[in-house]
């Protein structure tokens, strides 16, 4: 049976893969592939649902992370407000400012590059949600809620956290970076959106490590409060380099 993952593969998206490529480049970096993928999804012989399924997990969050930008769409307020920043931080640093650290830290680049990559986490997440049709059931504890307070209420982000594997930077995200940052991150707000209306707007949609099964908005919040705290450290860094 044809599924909306097979699709997937054609198009060219690795539910394996760290970083999910959801950039003008990576559109077009095989077009001749990508085009016959996309028009075998809208054969007329492609049962209804699945053509559904396949645009909107497929190509609708390819289209919006690679023309948003283009066309001045904004994300959500929270979300926005973590792309604002990011471009006044390091528009005009250099990729050598980027790379100065502390000793043992994280240069500004790794620190962009595990944003990214926890973007490209939670839209993955999303993804296999909307693709399931399950979202996440397991009950909130008492420490997800105490630690959600201080994050989400408070907006404070606790230092030393220890960074989830799939999160901790390893390869780069090239000569780019803001491109990167920006695409990954819009993608991810279009499947929030798109997962708060398929699931509801109070429905515990993924589990995050350390806070629990979150809502969309929760998740809005969580990026918000996770990307400021890791700009600050960018801006504090960026300055020690200048």
């Amino acid at each position: 049976m044809t599924t909306v993952s097979h699709y997937k593969r054609l198009i060219g998206f690795s539910p394996h893969s760290r970083n999910l490529h959801l950039t003008p480049s990576s559109c077009l970096a095989d077009h001749r592939r990508a085009s016959l993928a996309l028009a075998k999804i809208f054969r007329p012989d492609v049962p209804s649902g699945l053509r559904s399924a396949c645009r909107r997990t497929i190509v609708i969050p390819k289209l919006i992370a690679s023309f948003a930008p283009v066309m001045g769409l904004n994300v959500s307020p929270e979300l926005e407000s973590v792309r604002r920043r990011a471009q006044i931080a390091v528009r005009d640093a250099s990729l050598e400012d980027l790379s100065h650290a502390p000793a043992g830290k994280w240069n500004s680049l790794q620190i962009l590059e595990h944003l990214v990559l926890s973007y490209t986490a939670t839209t993955k997440g999303l993804l296999r949600a909307l693709d399931s049709g399950e979202h996440e059931t397991k009950p909130r504890s008492l420490g997800h809620r105490l630690r959600s307070f201080y994050v989400l209420g408070v907006g404070c982000f606790p230092s030393g956290v220890e960074a989830p594997k799939n999160t901790v930077p390893e390869t780069g995200i090239g000569d780019d970076p803001l491109r990167r940052f920006n695409d990954a991150l819009v993608a991810m707000d279009a499947m929030l959106c798109d997962a708060e209306k398929r699931f509801g707007r109070k429905t515990l949609l993924l589990n995050h490590p350390a806070l629990g099964p979150l809502t969309a908005q929760q998740w809005r919040r969580f990026h918000q409060v996770h990307g400021r705290h890791h700009l600050r450290q960018i801006s504090a860094r960026l300055k020690r380099a200048s």
